[in-house]
């Protein structure tokens, strides 16, 4: 049956860690579990495994905190809250989760006013690691109480989103500008998204655990990806290759762990990565496809009919591809497995 409520996604392994063994999460996809299951349910992390890629590091100018100094002359001077002068910079690991609510955990206090913008504007700056002027920020992020000529309004978004995101072990700002006034996070604020594509890569390549990588990375995935965002949030991500490309990488990876594990009988594995991947998204008919043949291998009818009608529902509602109609290849793989199902069938 379909999961119901959030999931927890998984924590963000460090930056060029490994995860050959990972720790059964709560949510509400059940991934098996026991002396047979795959992978290991004890996490394993070592630092410095060299087949794990750090996310892009691309060169440039030297870095500054973009507050003071040349800095400032390209990026503008940003406006610091008098109330924040003497607190300390917070300490602490800072990550960046948009495989599933685009949510941004720092160890700086949370801010209480424009939480959504501050949350924008870090999640942006994760997806695009080159950096990103302020005029690009203006164009592409929505600044609350600002129009696009409202320096003031912008410098003051970044100073808050600075003090958000703290500093590092040796007191470096993890947002910062550089001398042509280009913002950029540093390497050290993780994202999901580098280390799902870390794992998904590494899958492939000689000597890996396959499926203990896939699983890895999609144990990162935590619900519907950019669906139910706040108002005027994320065009930048929903409007162009950024939505389509995360969302053809989880059902790509779901679809390979699906398969996989079928291959050898997992039907447990196979259906929680094919629950997994619908969950992000659900109107994928391939990760559909690959469920009903897992639920028709395990010889259950009865769940099979209710699995096909939810799928009909699921694709119905989706709506926006071939008017809510399923692809041929699906209709076909129904009357294979069930001769003579009828749409509307309970």
């Amino acid at each position: 049956m379909p999961p119901s409520g959030p999931a927890t996604p998984a924590p963000i392994p460090p930056v060029g860690s490994v995860g050959p063994a990972v720790a059964n999460q709560p949510g509400t996809t059940a991934w098996p579990t026991g002396a047979s299951a795959r992978p290991s349910a004890s996490p394993t992390y070592t630092d410095g495994d060299p087949t794990i890629p750090d996310p892009p590091r691309r060169g440039g100018p030297p870095i500054t905190t973009g507050i003071s100094g040349p800095a400032a002359a390209g990026a503008g001077a940003a406006t610091h809250d008098p109330a924040r002068m003497d607190e300390p910079e917070a300490t602490g690991e800072a990550q960046v989760r948009v495989l599933g609510t685009p949510t941004v955990e720092a160890p700086g206090p949370q801010p209480t006013v424009d939480l959504d913008l501050l949350t924008e504007l870090v999640v942006y700056l994760a997806l695009h690691r080159e950096g990103a002027p302020q005029q690009q920020l203006t164009q592409e992020i929505t600044f609350a109480g600002a129009d696009a000529g409202d320096v003031d309004a912008v410098h003051t978004a970044l100073d808050r989103a600075r003090h958000w995101l703290g500093v590092d072990a040796e007191g470096r700002p993890r947002l910062t500008a550089d001398t042509q006034g280009h913002w950029r996070l540093s390497a050290e604020v993780r994202c999901d998204w580098e280390l799902f594509v870390a794992y998904s890569h590494r899958a492939d390549m000689v000597g890996s655990d396959t499926e203990v990588d896939l699983t890895t990375a999609l144990r990162m995935v935590s619900g519907p990806l950019w669906t139910t965002l706040p108002a005027d949030r994320y065009r930048w991500a929903t409007t162009g290759p950024i939505a389509r490309s995360t969302r053809a990488g989880v059902v790509d990876v779901a679809h390979r762990l699906a398969g996989l594990t079928l291959g050898f009988g997992d039907t447990m594995t196979a259906m929680a990565a094919c629950r997994t991947g619908l969950r992000a998204v659900p109107t994928s008919e391939v990760l559909w496809r690959d469920l009903l043949r897992t639920v028709a291998a395990r010889g259950d009818r009865r769940t099979l009919e209710a699995v096909v009608t939810e799928m009909y529902r699921s694709i119905s509602a989706g709506g926006s591809r071939r008017g809510g109609r399923a692809e041929a290849e699906t209709d076909a793989l129904v009357q294979t497995l069930l001769p003579g199902f009828r749409r509307g069938r309970r």
